[in-house]
């Protein structure tokens, strides 16, 4: 049966470079398929089976799972499948669909997880993690291992906190196991349920080399950091600058001092400002504003537009406001936020493409709980460049001793295969040219001319 309709769950709890090579690997391999996203709402609801083909439950965490679809999103699930329906589930999403979950069971901390799940598409222990250092939501325990399939053919795939599969009840044959850890516990499981199939796998097969070189190669995601964010700021640079060393660093690299002399631009992508804020601390802080009073130019997106400004007021109206002073103060005011409704941490179930209007110009842009920039009536220096649709200022560049600032509340390196869920019935041109001309302006600021 040809595969031509693909969903992949993107929900609280999916991690979202997960989400972006899984669609990378099916576009790759399913050319004619349409494949989006799908949100616990729509699932639970149902309609989708009937269209789908494939559904992929990616890599990230399977508590939110669980708590967002345990119950109809699960018959809706077994239901799909019992029909005919396809379910990839990759690290979390293998720990899901697993009757049971053994995870840190050895090592007992906040992580420490022993409970029964409801899909059981693998009836028996979904059991991990395999290698030690696991951290959540965080590429410090992530290695590179061996896996061993067919003949006894190797691969050498990514692994961050993925399980075996421990058939406790002596139910499957060794046919069901696809490929073994190097340890010879099992890596990958296949199974024929009623009309459909399932394949499910503790190790990341949907990362390619362009995402585990640069873990190779020392790749740092610090805590607060979108590893989505990071890569594609990574590739942006890549793009407009292909002569450039891009390197990455973390909190305590910065701290050193050593990267200074070396480096012409920092940047500080999305995420999370609280983390910025306790891991660079003043030190980091004063290294920074030092780099820049001497010449180096400084980048902030999204949280790190919140982490530049003088103060900051972040879902002041819901129950977990953050509201604050921040001390690089690169932009003398507040950075307010969300500007647009729906945002949820470590989601992109609030994301949107929004308008921004600059220079004369237009573009759209991802956008995911970024701020806008509030000058509370007071003079500041430097110049807004770009605006929301309602005329909040959402770009700012300024001077800053011998260097330069830009800070954006919006995320202009998202390109369109990342935004494809988001962008309906955008054009090529309307997103993706209006967005590299919007991105060869913001670098044009950025320049010494």
């Amino acid at each position: 049966m040809t595969i031509k309709s693909i969903v992949i769950y993107a929900d609280e709890g999916t991690i979202d470079v997960c989400v972006y090579y899984s669609i990378k690997m099916l576009h790759s391999h399913y050319q004619e398929a349409q494949i989006r996203k799908i949100y616990s709402n729509e699932l639970i609801e149902g309609k989708w089976i009937y269209e789908t083909d494939l559904f992929v439950m990616p890599g990230g965490a399977d508590r939110p799972f669980h708590k967002k679809l345990n119950g109809k999103g699960v018959e809706v699930l077994k239901e799909f499948i019992n029909d005919g329906g396809k379910y990839l589930g990759i690290c979390a999403g293998a720990y899901f669909a697993s009757s049971f979950i053994e995870f840190n069971k050895d090592v007992a901390n906040e992580l420490t997880l022993c409970e029964e799940r409801t899909l059981k598409l693998f009836n028996g222990i979904a059991h991990g993690p395999m290698y030690q250092g696991f951290e959540e939501y965080s590429e410090r325990g992530a290695v590179i291992i061996p896996i061993y399939y067919q003949n006894n053919e190797k691969v050498e795939l990514y692994y961050n906190g993925g399980c075996s599969f421990v058939d406790n009840l002596n139910q499957y044959k060794e046919s069901h196991f696809l490929a073994k850890y190097q340890n010879g516990m099992n890596a990958l499981f296949f199974d024929i349920i009623g009309k459909g199939k399932v394949i499910l796998s503790g190790p990341h097969f949907e990362l390619d080399i362009e995402w585990c070189g640069k873990m190779l190669k020392e790749m740092y995601n610090d805590i607060g950091t979108s590893t989505l964010c990071v890569y594609n700021t990574i590739h942006l640079f890549h793009h407009f600058f292909p002569c450039a060393n891009v390197f990455v660093i973390s909190s305590s690299e910065i701290k050193t001092s050593q990267w200074v002399e070396s480096t012409d631009l920092l940047v500080i992508p999305g995420g999370e400002d609280l983390p910025y804020l306790d891991k660079l601390q003043m030190d980091g802080i004063e290294l920074i504003k030092s780099f820049v009073l001497n010449g180096g130019k400084f980048l902030g997106i999204c949280a790190g537009a919140y982490f530049s400004s003088s103060y900051i007021k972040f879902n002041a109206n819901s129950q977990l406001p953050i509201e604050g002073e921040r001390y690089l103060k690169f932009y003398e005011g507040n950075a307010i936020g969300p500007v647009y409704d729906g945002y949820q941490p470590n989601s992109e179930s609030g994301a949107h493409i929004v308008k921004i209007k600059y220079n004369n110009s237009y573009a759209y842009v991802y956008y995911n709980g970024g701020c806008y920039f509030d000058d509370n009536n007071s003079k500041v220096e430097g110049t807004y460049f770009a605006l929301y649709e309602d005329g909040k200022p959402c770009g700012y560049t300024r001077r800053y001793g011998k260097g330069k600032i830009l800070i954006t509340g919006f995320h202009f390196e998202f390109d369109e295969q990342c935004c494809s869920h988001l962008l309906s019935q955008l054009r090529y041109d309307d997103f993706e040219l209006r967005r590299e001309s919007l991105i060869r302006y913001i670098l044009s600021l950025l320049s010494d001319s």
